[in-house]
């Protein structure tokens, strides 16, 4: 017996019994679609080709289907990859390992994963971390420590320059009938079929629970509420080691989804649930599943962040989408956001993807104080830049079979304006010009496994410029996280 075939029987179990292969997957590189949220849940078929590589895209590291279809997979996650900044001599590194979990049975799907991850960033990726970090009390004022990976998780220090993190997520979709469906867990939710949402995008994981019920042919009315908190130490407290600041937000919206258009009005607030000393009940009227009752609780929730979520589909292929919000309708605080996504097979090897938008946000988008800020673990909830912020977004795709050509491109300034942290340490460039071109391989399509190397030229207004090489391998679930 050779080694595939000691790799095929041991290690995996065919995929015979099963028409399709379910993934977790929430990178951008797939066709758009009009589903009001994209939780990462896809459908893809089996290959159909022959040999030990296409052999891997319909196979997990583990897997199990019974005859009624319900199915649970395991895969592992990982990001390896070594590189060089500048003429600098420290290597630039990531070594990240986990394990993803994924089942369901007809119309319930779940998943978990956990990955543990040391890494040494880019200079200007390590200050935007460390610039996000948790504030500790001290006697006299508070002081910043560690980081926050954005879309990742807390930071501890690693070796000189390198940070230590894990972090771990879950959640589920069930489809209780074609009227109502219930989610929940800790876990990000996708609004844009681009790179982020002026108003929660991808690299926000919160405890929530949520559902959305059917009313009549075209609007369906979704509900949800989730715990979120930022890095603000308490200065008094009980267990080991000081709680963060806790606060709670809350969700509403209507949509409208017609053959190829879909309209959301949508309305969110944030509810405090003490301050940065002391914890306290939220308020009893969050629970109420109607928008509208923060104007009764008015000292304890923020002003609400209202607007529309709208998305066009002229062609199979093409997308247009739009977001316009204001806060509370304070002149100086509303975001925008215009963007065209485009998913084609040219022909039955070649494949083009694309995504290009406008965002603005106002001065005082996400809130200048921080117990009723739209922030969660010390990053806003939309766009990465916060407050003040001007970007245009491209990301590309060119896939021949298995190999592909990624490109990105971000220009953004920034308006002189508070930003929605405790205290004003996030120090940012007026301007960034920023590319990212990566080649790679497409090792396993179930597993999402790509083989690459990359290279990033970064340009900021009053800072040293960046670029560095990298390579290495990578599971692609998710958008990228570190453009800023």
């Amino acid at each position: 017996m050779d080694l595939k075939s000691v790799f095929l029987a041991v290690y995996a179990v065919p995929l015979t019994m099963m028409s399709q292969i379910v993934q977790f997957n929430q990178n951008l590189h797939q066709p758009g679609t009009l589903d009001i949220l994209n939780f990462g849940y896809h459908k893809t078929l089996p290959s159909t080709s022959k040999g030990f590589i296409p052999r891997l895209d319909e196979t997990y590291l583990a897997q199990y289907t019974d005859t009624n279809q319900a199915f649970i997979a395991a895969s592992p996650l990982c990001v390896f990859s070594v590189g060089k900044e500048n003429e600098e001599s420290e290597i630039r590194y990531q070594n990240s390992r986990g394990l993803l979990v994924i089942g369901g049975y007809k119309g319930f799907t779940c998943h978990a994963f956990l990955l543990e991850n040391q890494a040494v960033f880019n200079t200007f990726q390590r200050a935007f971390i460390t610039q996000h970090g948790e504030f500790y009390p001290t006697a006299t004022g508070y002081n910043q420590q560690n980081g926050m990976v954005p879309g990742m998780g807390r930071t501890k220090p690693f070796h000189e320059n390198g940070f230590d993190f894990a972090y771990s997520q879950g959640g589920f979709e069930w489809k209780m009938s074609k009227t109502i469906c219930i989610f929940g867990g800790n876990q990000s939710l996708d609004f844009s079929p681009g790179i982020r949402s002026v108003f929660w995008s991808q690299h926000n994981q919160a405890l929530m629970a949520g559902g959305t019920i059917r009313l009549g042919k075209y609007l369906t009315y979704m509900v949800a509420r989730a715990r979120l908190f930022d890095l603000i130490r308490k200065p008094v407290y009980a267990n080991v080691e000081s709680p963060y600041y806790k606060k709670n937000f809350a969700f509403s919206a209507l949509f409208l989804r017609l053959k190829n258009h879909r309209l959301g009005l949508i309305h969110q607030t944030v509810w405090q649930a003490g301050d940065s000393l002391k914890e306290a009940p939220v308020h009893p009227l969050y629970w109420v599943p109607i928008p509208g009752f923060n104007r009764i609780a008015k000292q304890e929730v923020s002003l609400p962040q209202i607007g529309i979520n709208y998305a066009w589909s002229p062609h199979t292929s093409t997308m247009v989408y739009a977001e316009l919000f204001t806060r509370g309708f304070v002149p100086s605080a509303w975001a925008t956001q215009l963007g065209i996504k485009y998913y084609s097979s040219l022909t039955q090897h070649l494949t083009l993807s694309s995504s290009l938008a406008w965002l603005q946000t106002g001065t005082e988008f996400y809130g200048t104080n921080y117990a009723q800020n739209f922030t969660h673990q010390n990053l806003p909830l939309g766009t990465l830049l916060g407050n003040g912020a001007r970007e245009l977004i491209f990301s590309g795709r060119f896939s021949y079979k298995r190999w592909f050509l990624d490109y990105l491109f971000q220009f953004s300034t920034l308006k002189n304006s508070l930003q929605p942290l405790f205290i004003q340490t996030y120090i940012r460039p007026n301007q960034v010009i920023q590319h990212r071109i990566d080649i790679g391989f497409i090792a396993s399509r179930s597993m999402q496994l790509e083989l690459f190397i990359g290279a990033n030229r970064r340009e900021a207004m009053g800072f040293k410029d960046c670029n560095a090489l990298n390579f290495g391998l990578r599971t692609a679930i998710f958008k990228p996280n570190h453009v800023y």
